[in-house]
């Protein structure tokens, strides 16, 4: 019969996997996908649950040793 519409496929386009993508929601440039580790996991989880205190203690933390480098 010829060309009558849109062409229904079978199987998906080829779609790269999770950790083959690159970038973000938010536009990060070349930023590979990648699992989250379990500890970081853990403190993102008890992050809204935490005092100020301790989140202002985990930042300070953090700051300090990435400033080392």
């Amino acid at each position: 019969m010829g060309d009558t519409g849109f062409e229904v496929l079978t199987e998906t386009p080829m779609k790269p996997s999770l950790l083959d993508q690159r970038g973000t929601v938010y536009g990060t440039p070349d930023a590979h996908s990648t699992l989250i580790d379990a500890d970081l996991q853990s403190i993102i989880d008890a992050w809204a649950e935490l005092p100020r205190s301790v989140q202002a203690r985990i930042l300070a933390l953090v700051k300090a040793e990435v400033g080392k480098r």
